[in-house]
């Protein structure tokens, strides 16, 4: 009778070891597709806007961090050709940030009830453009251009 219940301990305590075993090894399995899943995350190139149609936006609202004016791109051959730009150029995760310090333009996407389409652009330099938390590299200096030259349009006489 001792026996048996020594037995029964000892089978008890080898599920428990086995079962606490399997937890282990699980832990750093678990880690490693998360830190694999991160990585490609990172590591993947991003297109912006390519769920949106260029003709689905009516206008675009722009910000001028720099001196503070705000503009309206309506103009659909403008619109679409930002849309495009941006659509075609290629971005990578570049860096996490939590609040920046100034910026060059926000750009703001409507339709043509007037609803926003996504969530705010926001480019800094002429290579990083913020989306959330996340700011992206890529090359944005025909974007940056384009949006400068339109601006140039609407206010003549200011200089930047």
């Amino acid at each position: 009778m001792r026996k048996k219940k020594q037995e029964k301990l000892e089978a008890k305590a080898k599920k428990k070891a086995e079962k606490k075993r399997k937890i282990l090894l699980g832990i750093p399995c678990v880690l490693l597709i998360a830190v694999a899943g991160a990585l490609i995350f990172w590591f993947s190139p991003r297109y912006f806007l390519k769920s949106v149609k260029p003709e689905s936006v009516s206008k675009i609202t722009v910000f001028n961090g720099v001196n503070g004016q705000k503009f309206e791109i309506d103009n659909p051959t403008d619109v679409r050709m930002i849309v495009e730009n941006i659509q075609n150029t290629k971005m990578r995760c570049y860096k996490i940030v939590l609040g920046f310090g100034g910026f060059s333009y926000e750009l703001r996407f409507f339709d043509e009830k007037g609803k926003e389409i996504i969530t705010p652009l926001v480019i800094t330099g002429d290579r990083v453009l913020h989306k959330g938390a996340i700011a992206y590299e890529g090359d944005l200096e025909a974007l940056k251009g384009y949006v400068k030259a339109v601006q140039k349009v609407k206010f003549p006489e200011e200089e930047d």
